[in-house]
């Protein structure tokens, strides 16, 4: 079953010394660790290109139709345009600049075409310096959740701010709560007067906010999780366990796998009663996946009979 899909798309500016940053690695790090939860329990896939290039960008999304649910950019970016790096000659026939570690521009106007067609996506974030304008652009067109910047950001608070957020949603917070919470940790921190410190030292205009904003024209947006992207349907999964298990094999079988479950099994309670406590238990603990992940290894036949298991 093809998982939705999370891609992080980095890139760094090595031509120029001044300008590389370098808490860029730290926040691919972080990020990553902070949706490992959700990865284990196989509600995304985390897709990562640390020196992201347009080729790399329209590629993901080819390869992964229908699947990318959330795009996050790091790196420097202005209103019009995200800076990306060139792929070498090696990798690719035709290149604007052939030289390996070279930049190239992706323009606002065909990200945005991009994005807004894109059926899956529920969520981008922009995290480079002054993004408003393409952030803003792309909610208009879309009914996408859109985070962008005013102006030139700091780069470490940068990345602590999309690692708070992550880790949020990776605990299957809604984007608005998660964002929410990202925020109250960055007035925790730097407190609610001193913006300057939110800001690149070589900021000319200190804006009397914070920088990040959090665009949507549709409200309903901001309440997406990721355990909306499964739908369980409960009565096929009932009848994939009901046809594969007596109570003897379904006792075994919970010990194994699942003791929390077996443990809480009752002298009186019926396979029925047995079969409902396993499937609320793996729902709640967003263990489903992992459950037909199981089943279908014993029980292939039978797992084959009462697909979908997905609405």
């Amino acid at each position: 079953m093809p998982k939705p899909v999370i891609f992080l798309a980095f890139a760094n500016d090595r031509q120029d010394n001044a300008r590389y940053l370098r808490n860029l690695p730290f926040e691919l790090d972080g990020i990553r660790k902070s949706l490992e939860k959700a990865q284990d329990s196989k509600l995304c896939e985390i897709i990562y290109e640390p020196n992201c290039s347009i080729e790399k960008i329209i590629d993901t999304f080819q390869k992964y139709q229908e699947q990318i649910v959330v795009f996050h950019y790091g790196g420097h970016a202005d209103g019009y345009q995200l800076l990306l790096e060139t792929l070498s000659a090696e990798t690719l026939s035709v290149v604007e600049d052939p030289d390996s570690g070279s930049n190239s521009v992706a323009h606002a106007e065909g990200l945005v075409a991009l994005f807004a067609k894109q059926k899956s996506l529920k969520l981008v974030f922009f995290n480079g310096c002054t993004t408003e304008q393409q952030a803003q652009e792309l909610a208009d067109k879309s009914n996408l959740a859109v985070i962008g910047t005013s102006s030139e950001i700091e780069d470490g608070i940068a990345t602590n701010l999309a690692i708070r957020f992550y880790k949020g949603l990776g605990i299957n917070l809604t984007i608005g709560k998660a964002w929410e919470d990202a925020l109250i940790e960055l007035k925790i921190r730097q407190g609610s007067e001193n913006l300057r410190g939110l800001y690149r030292k070589e900021a000319k205009e200190i804006p009397q906010k914070q920088p990040w904003e959090l665009f949507s024209k549709d409200k309903t947006a901001l309440d997406w999780r990721l355990n909306m992207i499964r739908k369980y349907s409960v009565g096929n999964i009932y009848k994939l366990l009901n046809a594969s298990f007596n109570d003897e094999s379904l006792q075994i079988f919970c010990q194994i796998n699942f003791e929390d479950v077996h443990n809480n099994f009752g002298t009186g309670q019926s396979r029925n009663q047995k079969l409902m406590a396993l499937i609320d238990y793996t729902k709640r603990k967003q263990e489903v996946e992992k459950l037909l992940d199981l089943v279908a290894e014993e029980n292939p036949a039978q797992f084959e009979q009462f697909k979908p298991y997905f609405d």
